[in-house]
This record gives C-alpha cells, sequence and structure tokens, in this order.
C-alpha cells in the first residue's frame, strides 16, 4: 500500500514538470528586470523629459449685438423707482432699481399703500405677509407681472422704535 502511494505522488510530480515545461514553452516570457534589454556606450547621450504639453485656452469670440441682451427693470415696468417714495418719507439711499426710505407712519398705513400701489399697477401675481412678533413688525410685499416686471417691498419696524424703515427693490 505505501508503495502504491509513493509511485502516485511520484506520478503526480512528474506530472507537473511536465505541465509546467509545456506552458512555459507555449508561452512566451517576459524579460527579467536584470536582464539589459540595450546599451549604449555614446558618452554625449544624456536622458531628456518627456515633453509637457501647454493647453492655451481659446480666445472668447466677442459678435457685436444691435439688440440689447438685458433690460432694466425699472424700464420694462414703464415707471420708475421714484414712483414708489412712499409720500412724506425721507430718501435714505436711491438707485437705478431699489430705495431705502424711512417713514414716521405706522407699519400699517404704509403697507396699505403699497398694497394699493401694487393692485393699480395690474400686477398679476401678489404675495403680501405681514407679522408682528413682540413689538417687531415686518412686512414683505412681492408682485410680478408680464415680462418679467417685478417689485419687491420690505416694511420693518424695530420693538420701541418709532420709525418705519421700507425698502423697495425693482
Amino acid at each position: 500500500m505505501n508503495t502504491v502511494m509513493v509511485v502516485i505522488a511520484v506520478i503526480l510530480v512528474l506530472s507537473g514538470f511536465v505541465i509546467r515545461r509545456y506552458t512555459n514553452d507555449a508561452a512566451p516570457q517576459a524579460p527579467e528586470m536584470t536582464d539589459v534589454l540595450s546599451q549604449s556606450s555614446d558618452p554625449t547621450m544624456t536622458p531628456t523629459a518627456a515633453p509637457s504639453v501647454t493647453l492655451i485656452p481659446p480666445r472668447p469670440t466677442v459678435i457685436p449685438s444691435a439688440i440689447p441682451t438685458a433690460v432694466p427693470t425699472a424700464a420694462k415696468t414703464g415707471g420708475r423707482i421714484t414712483d414708489y417714495i412712499y409720500p412724506g418719507a425721507t430718501v435714505r439711499s436711491q438707485s437705478e432699481d431699489s430705495l431705502s426710505l424711512e417713514s414716521g407712519d405706522s407699519p400699517d398705513k404704509v403697507t396699505d399703500w403699497y398694497e394699493e400701489k401694487i393692485r393699480s399697477a395690474g400686477m398679476n401675481v401678489r404675495s403680501f405677509v405681514k407679522t408682528k412678533t413682540n413689538g417687531k413688525v415686518l412686512n414683505k410685499l412681492s408682485a410680478a407681472g408680464t415680462d418679467d416686471v417685478s417689485i419687491s417691498i420690505e416694511i420693518s419696524r424695530e420693538p420701541g422704535e418709532s420709525a418705519v424703515r421700507i425698502t423697495v427693490t425693482l
């Protein structure tokens, strides 16, 4: 029985050598890292760095146009920012499309005036939000109409203050 086992083991080892030899002869071998593929004896040859590539972004093309691409909001409404100055208010700052005002009237009176102003302008979409909390008043009015016409108005008063601040943005 031991002899049979030894014979089988020898057959397996020999068959492994034969199979390995057969597969090594069939497949090309890669050169080992220690093999020298080529060697130059020219001392003037020096290694060079790989060429680098520099990408140059394209220049923007400017196309002149006779048609304006943006129309100021005030021009779209047909009105001016000054049309939204609350009567009797003090102008704190003003630009083409925004106002900062201050008034001594009550926040409710100022809000009612702006609500009527928006309605009389015929704007389709309106949002009127009135908030009073612990003496602080914050009313926000927003409206939009046709042709991207829009206006935003904020009316606020801090607790203990008499002045009402008004911010209008076209």
